[in-house]
Order: structure tokens, then sequence, then C-alpha cells
């Protein structure tokens, strides 16, 4: 894996080198500042496989330059994992915010650092397999009917849409914020519950331009009150909200009700594509929390299968989810469809 490791101090940058060497990783390149990380990217004859980006640095920040490579094509989905003593929620928020995959607080433990890279290491692999496989997926669609780039239950990064950032750095977001020294998000799921239904009536395209529109539907929506918002795959949303900020689960259901009304989607025969959204329960982590884990995370998408519950008043017994909806009746298709 080619890895560039931009960092102003040289302690570290060599301290870099010599822990990803331990770890199997020896093609490594490095730069003292963002300008010459620039030049050597602009420079490079074969794209980098990974960055490893300090936050403060002169002239331009780690998460400056990490908003300029994710903007590059090639970069779009190369691991960018933050390595810096920068600790505040908000440069976490803006690192995430800006692309990052993965955030590292100085000084780093060599070890876990080593396993972060293969973690990331994988990633790569994954992604060129995958793109292997879709291109060989795309010179059979000839004689295919119909070739699906996209798995119905896997995750996709909707880049396009403002507020979203891929699946797998929203878990490690939430793992980072759900230390002790944190836990202050809660989480929200939704759910298109008749996704099946649009997933084997459309081809590729139509089926991503669907989770696409309802995406801005979600983050136009939630914008002003939402950290951050993910698409978990089989038309699961998950989004992410300071608990200061909890939401009120029926303004919002009434609110992306409306904004569903205006959507017109269709199928690929033509005829209307409806919407069945669900909502689950506003979660927030508790006293019972376990630090440094995604079981919020989990719980949130399990509240879409639950009947929905009474209003706990801003938190349940022994630790569960609290929920800010009241209903006494089991939680199914809480919105309007599209075209009614």
């Amino acid at each position: 894996m080619k890895i560039l490791a931009v960092d102003d101090d040289e302690i570290i940058c060599e301290l870099l080198v010599g822990t990803l060497a331990v770890a199997g990783f020896e093609n490594v390149t490095t730069a003292a500042s963002p300008k010459e990380a620039l030049a050597i990217i602009e420079e490079a004859e074969r794209p980098f496989d990974c960055f490893l980006l300090d936050i403060q640095m002169p002239e331009m920040t780690g998460i400056e330059l990490c908003e300029w490579i994710r903007k590059q094509p090639e970069y779009k989905k190369v691991p960018v994992v933050m390595i810096t003593a920068m600790s505040d929620k908000k440069y976490i928020d803006a690192a995430f915010r800006a692309g990052a995959s993965d955030y590292v607080t100085k000084p780093f433990d060599t070890l876990e650092l080593g396993t972060r890279i293969k973690i990331a290491a994988n990633m790569v692999e994954q992604q060129k397999n995958a793109e292997a496989a879709r291109q060989e997926t795309l010179a059979l669609k000839d004689t295919l009917r119909r070739s699906k780039q996209y798995d119905m239950h896997h995750a996709f990064h909707l880049d396009e849409v403002e507020g979203f950032v891929e699946f797998s750095a929203f878990e490690k977001y939430h793992l980072l914020l759900n230390r002790k020294e944190y836990m202050t998000s809660g989480l929200l799921a939704l759910r298109i519950a008749n996704i099946q239904d649009i997933y084997s009536r459309t081809d590729d395209d139509t089926f991503r331009s669907a989770i696409v529109e309802i995406a801005h539907v979600i983050s136009n929506v939630t914008k002003n009150d939402f950290d951050f918002l993910t698409y978990r795959g089989n038309g699961i949303f998950i989004c992410s909200f300071l608990i200061v900020m909890r939401p009120d689960v029926e303004d919002l259901r009434l609110m992306l009700e409306n904004e569903l009304r205006g959507l017109i989607l269709t199928y690929d025969d033509g005829h209307k594509m409806p919407i069945d959204l669900d909502l689950g329960d506003a979660v927030i982590p508790s006293v019972f929390s376990s630090p440094g884990s995604n079981k919020l995370l989990t719980r949130a998408v399990e509240s879409l299968d639950r009947p929905a519950t009474a209003d706990f008043g801003g938190g349940s017994e022994q630790g569960l989810a609290a929920d800010t909806l009241s209903s006494k009746s089991a939680r199914q298709h809480f919105f309007m469809r599209s075209d009614s």
C-alpha cells in the first residue's frame, strides 16, 4: 500500500515511518507541509492508497488538505487518517465533515496505529476488488437484462448530499464520541420500508438516484438540528444529533411527510415510485452505556422494528433508549407515501 504521511514535525514523520514499517508497510512517503504534500500528490505517477494527516500545520491545515484530497476524483474513497494532538469535538467534527476516514490522537500507541492502518489497507483491497468486480459486471451488461453495481444491503457514500459521511467513518466518529469524556451525541434511524420493491424494479442508476433524492429530503429537513447523516444500506439512514438538541420526533415526522409529498420518483417502467419511510427512536447514551462501543448505533437501528413506545420524558430505566415519539400503535410506515 502506498502511503503519504504529512506532518510538520520531523520526529513524528520518522516515528510514523518506523511504526508503519513494523506493521508491514514500507512504501511510505513523508511531507513536512501541506504545500509539499500537494506537489507530491500532483507529481505522483501512481495514486496514493492512504493518507495520514496532522491538523495543525502552517499555511494550510490538515482538514483543508483533506478537503482538497476528497475533491480529486481518484481520492474520493481512499482512507484518510487524521493523526493529531487536537482532541476537541470541534476538530473531530470538522475532520469527519471534510471526509476523514479515521481519527487518531497524539501521543498515539504504535501498536494501535499499526492496527488502524491494517484496517485501512483491508479497505483499500476491498475497494480494488469491488472496482474490478464492477468493471467485470459492466463488461457483461450487454448480455444481462440488468447488472447490479449496488447491493441493496450494502452502504454506499452519498457525497453529493450535504451533511452525509461514509458509513464506516460514521461508525468511527461515534466510537470516538461515545468515550466517557464525550457522551454528547444521540442517534436516530430512518428506513425506506419498501426498499426491496424499489431495488427489484430499478436499474443501478435509478436505484441510487432514488436513494440520493430521499437523502436530500432528509438532509434538508434535519440540517439545522443534526451533526451528520449516513446511509447504512438496506434502506436505512442514521442521523447524529447533540443530546442538548434532541429532536422532537413527531415534528420531524410531519416535516418529512410534507417534503415527501413533493418528491416524484418513478420505476424503470414509468410507474410512480411510492416511498414508505419508517422512523425509529431518538436514542441517547446513558450512565449505563458502554464507552467506546457502537451499541447506541445498534439500538437506533433495532428501534425501527419495535412497536412505538410512550414518551419517556428524557430517559428510561436501565439505560435503555429514550424516545420522543408518543404512539399507541405499532410503528408501521409513519410517513405518507410520496404519491399520496
